[in-house]
């Protein structure tokens, strides 16, 4: 990595936090490090790190930082959960922040409403939240089109240890 990558990339950082009004967090080492490798090198990583550490502020940044490395505006950020409150709990709090999510209950996939697929499939939101079984059928489907495929950045497995298949 260049001096001007890692400068950009520190510079992107702080306006992401400042857009999301989070100046007054500094993020830990770990966590730049996971987005750095997520979003300049493109690579899979493994954050094993304590409860309250900061795991999921990891990738709520995710879609902003891409935007702005990428040149892009509309960066989406899939997140695989088998919990219901913790999906809800994240989604209050990027409520707060002025991030729209969405979460797609497991079973619901294939009835879940037009305008949530038509929201997806305008990249109105920036995360979007499932249980693993949300991730086939109808939902799938409008994921695979190319007009929401080609603005996936990232794939979330969030509390991996719950997951029994």
């Amino acid at each position: 990595m260049t001096a001007a990558s890692s400068d950009k990339f520190s510079e992107i950082l702080t306006n992401v936090l400042r857009l999301l009004n989070l100046e007054s967090i500094s993020l830990r080492e770990q966590q730049v490090n996971a987005i750095r490798v997520i979003v300049e090198k493109r690579r899979d990583v493994l954050p094993v790190l304590p409860t309250g550490f900061g795991k999921s502020l990891i990738f709520q940044l995710l879609p902003f930082v891409f935007n702005s490395w990428l040149e892009v505006s509309d960066s989406v950020i899939l997140v695989v959960s088998p919990l219901n409150a913790l999906m809800r709990d994240q989604m209050i709090k990027l409520d707060s922040m002025q991030v729209p999510s969405i979460m797609i209950r497991g079973g619901e996939s294939s009835d879940f409403s037009v305008p949530e697929m038509e929201g997806i499939k305008q990249c109105k939101y920036r995360i979007i939240y499932g249980h693993p079984e949300a991730f086939i059928g109808k939902l799938r489907k409008v994921l695979d089109s190319p007009e929401v495929r080609e603005t996936i950045r990232a794939v979330v497995v969030d509390e991996a240890h719950l997951i029994e298949e």
